[in-house]
């Protein structure tokens, strides 16, 4: 069975349990992760993160959920 991150559980809880808008855009390019979670109805609209794994550019945005 395939183990989840810290972080992949995160985002798909944030998919499973936000009732509000919020865009949000996963990008892999030549080798590094983009992470952007725009979130309009919130006092932070918008994080961005980057890292060389998934799990280091999703803790880059330091969302305000976690």
């Amino acid at each position: 069975m395939l183990e989840l991150t810290q972080q992949e559980e995160e985002l798909i809880g944030l998919l499973r349990e936000n009732s509000q808008d919020f865009a949000l855009t996963i990008t892999f390019k030549s080798g590094h992760w983009y992470v952007g979670l725009h979130a309009p109805q919130t006092s932070r609209q918008r994080n961005d993160g980057d890292g060389p794994t998934f799990s280091k550019a999703w803790d880059d945005i330091k969302p305000s959920w976690t």
